[in-house]
């Protein structure tokens, strides 16, 4: 249950030497909670429109680990998602169909976008959240946590809606910064470790602007 909160970011997951030559639109860089341990990076790369996004996840000796490609043509909050674990040697999509307002993956973030002004300014917003892997969707709350902030920035927590499954997973938080940009994640990754297990992590964002 934990590792499904995870997909919400971003966050989110070109492959190869060719791709990771190029300057990154966005990097992320995945630490251990208490951050001392560089864990992975994500290296962000979008079209001219930002409809179509690929991020190569690479370990901390630059060998690419996971390769994600995004479509969001379609919609914004729903992108077609495909998501290849190199180590693994397994590829996860999403479905063909997806019922009309659901958010998919790293469609979430657009979605923060289209309802913020009801995060900054109301009691939240729910939300049906497809996590890459399952067929169905869960639903999620998302509300605005102002005193966790530092000025200019909105910070978010991310959980299950349902109160007793919220009551056993650990939240997801998220920082903004004043351009609405997602700076920070802090939570269980959708990237395992060496394992296969799931593994806490704080990605911190930077942009190329």
């Amino acid at each position: 249950m934990r590792a499904a909160l995870a997909s919400l970011i971003v966050a989110t997951w070109v492959g190869g030497a060719s791709a990771t030559a190029i300057t990154p639109d966005i990097v992320g860089e995945a630490r251990s909670p208490d951050g001392d341990e560089l864990l992975y990076r994500e290296l962000h790369h979008c079209n001219a429109d930002g409809r179509l996004c690929e991020i190569t996840y690479v370990d901390p000796d630059g060998e690419t680990i996971g390769v994600k490609s995004l479509d969001y043509t379609l919609a914004l909050p729903a992108p077609m998602v495909s998501m290849h674990d190199i180590r693994r040697g397994r590829t996860m999509t999403t479905p063909q169909i997806i019922e009309p307002g659901v958010v998919v993956d790293a469609g979430f973030d657009n979605y923060v976008r289209e309802r913020w002004d009801d995060l900054r300014t109301g009691d939240g917003v729910t939300f049906p959240f497809l996590v890459l892997g399952r067929n169905k969707p869960l639903m999620m709350r998302a509300v605005n946590i102002p005193n966790s902030c530092d000025d200019g920035m909105t910070c978010l927590s991310v959980t299950l809606d349902a109160w007793w499954l919220s009551m056993l997973v650990k939240p997801i938080e998220l920082a903004y910064d004043s351009e609405r940009r997602l700076v920070m994640f802090a939570g269980v990754s959708n990237i395992p470790d060496e394992r296969g297990k799931g593994q806490d992590v704080v990605i911190r964002y930077r942009y190329a602007d």
